[in-house]
């Protein structure tokens, strides 16, 4: 199975429509096994994407990993990666994305800017304290979002990801979903959600390049 060193995620920011991009990586740390690049043009590729870690499941999360030989993008809670910083190195040292998730893990749309903007920042100020760099991405709980929520992103220079796939429900929709074909169609820039230890990398869709 080819992987990539990079988690290539489906991006919605301020500056335009849904796209396909390569979230940012760690490249200085990533092992000599994980170099190996994957053409997403030519073969089915899914990013993986983690939720709402660290959690006790996240230890297990990273040795499937890198027993694959493979990356994923954790979107983590900032208060857990202060209690877990272990993980959360250890995911930066594998060359792991590593995205904002707020820091209670709340409904955005249901709060006033100034409270979205504290937990987007708050979150991202303690996660930058583990891993010493602030997040680029940023994943609004459950998906939810309105106008307010990407342009509080973009403030604090970070686009906002979402998902197309998750091994829960089997949805390749292009935003969070509900429901879906039971046998998806892989195709470029797939972004799996996973909430961590719901998925192991290759339960999600055997055969698809892992990046």
């Amino acid at each position: 199975m080819a992987v990539a060193a990079t988690a290539l995620s489906v991006v919605v920011s301020t500056l335009g429509p849904v796209t396909a991009t390569v979230a940012p990586g760690h490249a200085a740390h990533t092992s000599a096994t994980h170099q190996h690049t994957v053409d997403c043009r030519v073969v089915r590729c899914v990013a993986l994407t983690f939720d709402d870690g660290p959690t006790r499941y996240t230890t297990a999360v990273l040795r499937s990993l890198e027993d694959g030989h493979a990356v994923a993008t954790f979107f983590l809670i900032g208060p857990r990666a202060l209690q877990n910083r272990a993980d959360v190195l250890r995911e930066y040292r594998d060359g792991d994305a590593i995205g904002d998730h707020t820091v209670t893990h709340p409904r955005l749309p249901l709060l006033s800017r100034d409270r979205i903007d504290h937990e987007i920042d708050v979150a991202a100020r303690q996660i930058a304290s583990v891993t010493g760099h602030r997040p680029a991405l940023f994943r609004p709980p459950f998906g939810a979002m309105d106008s307010r929520v990407p342009k509080a992103a973009g403030a604090v220079d970070m686009a906002v990801v979402l998902w197309n796939v998750s091994p829960r429900t089997g949805s390749t929709t292009t935003r969070p979903s509900s429901s879906g074909p039971s046998s998806p169609e892989c195709g470029p820039a797939r972004s799996s959600c996973c909430t961590t230890g719901t998925a192991r990398p290759r339960q999600l869709c055997p055969g698809w390049s892992t990046c």
